[in-house]
């Protein structure tokens, strides 16, 4: 099982890495259909495949958004998974 959100130590800093991920930007904006956020921590994993696993995180709520992005332009593949909702 895979955890939702993870704790960052702040202040953190591009370059940082948090439970193997690479801290790729900080303050990114990021929308989701339960809301548009302006300040999320976003992570880059290169799995071995090829694949990038990117996560947005937003202080409060944990993880709001992750891709899974495999090939490169024309042949780009890219699943997004995004928060909706709050219950």
């Amino acid at each position: 099982v895979q955890p939702i959100s993870r704790d960052f130590e702040l202040p953190i800093r591009v370059g940082d890495k948090v439970d193997g991920l690479d801290v790729r930007e900080i303050d990114v904006p990021t929308e989701t259909p339960y809301e548009s956020f302006e300040h999320a921590i976003m992570t880059e994993k290169l799995e071995d495949d090829g694949a990038t696993i990117r996560n947005y995180y937003v202080e409060g709520l944990g993880e709001v958004k992750r891709e899974f992005i495999m090939g490169e332009g024309a042949d780009e593949f890219r699943v997004t998974s995004s928060l909706e909702s709050i219950e």
